[in-house]
């Protein structure tokens, strides 16, 4: 997959949801992490020069309820996700402010220290169903970039029917994007795994997600983060809602 650059456009989903901030101060920059109140617990944020890194554990139980098109896995604090013909897992989308300097076709996000727990008994995971276009559109590509032959009773076979775990990555690719001076990162984590031959399902338990990246130099003047405090930070997040407010981005 091509990586493409920061879509200026990508901040609009920013304004969709309140987010709960958490700053990391280092000594050459102080970029900062920002995540919805839900999700996994996180602890042990750390930050250097090329990247930044967030620890993160999973206390909770999956719930399972079957129905009949196979069993659906909840997880509190995350979202049902995934491609239409693929497993339905909960997921959660991390954000991550980077440096203004980033080049962004560096970013790689890596999960570090994973720990898997196998989850008790047999599973057979529902898919995810197609959206349903309004109006009626008979060549709406309800199936994505998948091949419809591939679809039996809404699975893609070529998931269902191979012999390992799914995803084989928990994280998925990184989307970048940029409002004004700041450059935004999303990262979505699945912390189940489906195997779909086995029927068997393992839970992310605790881990580290690391974003790399590579910076050009190039600033324009001191970084964005240079006079973000623990003391002005709500002030600093505040304006930023302001902006959006008066300059919505559809």
């Amino acid at each position: 997959m091509d990586k493409k650059p920061f879509q200026k456009n990508g901040f609009a989903r920013l304004s969709k949801a309140f987010f709960f901030i958490i700053f990391v101060i280092s000594v050459n920059f102080s970029p900062c992490i920002f995540a919805q109140s839900e999700g996994p617990l996180r602890s042990g944020i750390n930050a250097a020069q090329n990247s930044i890194s967030l620890s993160f554990f999973i206390p909770d139980v999956t719930e399972v309820r079957s129905g009949e098109q196979g069993d659906e896995i909840s997880l509190s604090g995350f979202l049902s996700g995934g491609e239409p013909g693929d497993p339905q897992l909960p997921m959660y989308e991390f954000r991550f402010l980077v440096p203004e300097d980033v080049k962004p076709e560096t970013i790689n996000p890596v999960l570090c220290d994973p720990v898997w727990e196998e989850v008790p008994g047999w599973f057979d995971v529902r898919p995810v169903n197609p959206p349903v276009p309004l109006g009626g559109y008979p060549n709406f590509p309800k199936w994505g970039e998948k091949k419809p032959e591939n679809i039996i009773q809404g699975r893609d076979i070529a998931i269902y029917g191979k012999n390992a775990f799914f995803p084989s990555n928990p994280l998925s690719f990184p989307q970048a994007s940029r409002f004004r001076k700041w450059n935004l990162v999303y990262v979505s984590l699945t912390p189940l795994r489906f195997h779909p031959v086995e029927k068997r399902l393992q839970i992310l338990r605790s881990g580290t997600i690391k974003i790399g990246f590579e910076r050009s130099g190039n600033l324009k003047g001191e970084d964005a983060w240079k006079y973000v405090t623990p003391e002005n930070e709500e002030k600093f997040w505040e304006q930023i809602a302001g902006l959006l407010l008066l300059f919505p981005i559809q």
